[in-house]
C-alpha cells in the first residue's frame, strides 16, 4: 500500500468529482476514481439486539437486503454498486459474527457478479472503447448495443430456466428433441 505525506490535489480548479489522480481497484474489478460515478448503497440492520441466539436471523436479514439490492441494481441497469455496512458494535466484539456476515454480502455479490460480469464487461468495454474513441460504432449500432444489453439483462439466471423458456419456441417439425434428451 502507498503512503501519502501530502495532498494529491492542492489546486481546488483541478479537483474534478469522481476523478482521482490515484485509482483505487477492487477485487471484482470496480475502479474508484477513474472517471465514472458508481452508485453507493449503505445500509444496516434495523433496530434489534445481536445476541448468540439473534444471528441466525441477522444472518437472514443481511443476505435478504444485499440479495434485493443486487436485484435492483440489475432492473436499474447499474454498470456497477459500491455497497457499504456497518459492523455494528456486537459485530465487532465476536468477530466471527462480523466474518460471517461480510462472507454472506461477500458470496451474494460475488453470485450476482460472475452471472453479469461476462456481458457487462462486453458491453462495458465496446461503450468505454467508443467513448475514446478507439472502437468506432454508428447511431445504429450504439441503438442495437443498447438493446442487446436489456435483451440480456432479461435472460433467465440458470440453465434450466434457459430451457424451459426455448422449448416452446423450437419448431418440432423441424428439430428432434428427443435426440437431444429433451
Amino acid at each position: 500500500m502507498r503512503n501519502f505525506n501530502q495532498l494529491s490535489i492542492t489546486n481546488l480548479d483541478e479537483f474534478i468529482f469522481s476523478r482521482s489522480p490515484h485509482t483505487v481497484r477492487s477485487g471484482n474489478g470496480l475502479t474508484i476514481g477513474g472517471w465514472t460515478v458508481h452508485p453507493e448503497i449503505n445500509f444496516t440492520l434495523p433496530s434489534m439486539q445481536i445476541t448468540e441466539t439473534s444471528i441466525p436471523e441477522v444472518r437472514t436479514l443481511y443476505s435478504q437486503m444485499i440479495t434485493e439490492i443486487c436485484h435492483r441494481a440489475v432492473e436499474v441497469h447499474a454498470p456497477a454498486l459500491a455497497v457499504e455496512f456497518e459492523l455494528l458494535p456486537e459485530l465487532t466484539t465476536d468477530p466471527q459474527w462480523g466474518a460471517e456476515i461480510t462472507g454472506v454480502l461477500h458470496e451474494t455479490l460475488n453470485e450476482f457478479y460472475e452471472k453479469l460480469k461476462l456481458l457487462s464487461t462486453l458491453h462495458d468495454w465496446l461503450r468505454t472503447f467508443h467513448a475514446a474513441g478507439e472502437f468506432l460504432l454508428s447511431k445504429v449500432e450504439l441503438r442495437w448495443l443498447e438493446r442487446l444489453s436489456r435483451q440480456a439483462d432479461k435472460l433467465p439466471e440458470n440453465e434450466a430456466q434457459f430451457i424451459d423458456q426455448m422449448l416452446p419456441l423450437v419448431p418440432t417439425e423441424k428439430v428432434r428433441l428427443a435426440e437431444y434428451g429433451f
